[in-house]
């Protein structure tokens, strides 16, 4: 089983290039993501239950997670 931390040491890195970190300021996703949180957003498509990210109509400088319901 030396393949998969071999796998997962290739893998990772390309990965984790994709993905962006943002830190939650508000608990308005309380209590399953809470002020202070740091949450990883990558790219692809969104199914129901996933939090996305978005620019807040009010000020597009702010980004905004929802959590999508359909």
């Amino acid at each position: 089983m030396r393949a998969r931390p071999l796998l997962l040491a290739l893998l990772l890195p390309p990965l984790l290039a994709l993905m962006t970190a943002r830190r939650v300021v508000d608990d308005s996703m309380s209590p399953s993501i809470r002020a202070g949180d740091v949450v990883l957003l990558g790219p692809g498509g969104a199914d129901p239950g996933d939090v996305v990210c978005l620019a807040d109509p009010a000020d597009p400088a702010r980004a905004v997670l929802r959590r999508l319901i359909a």
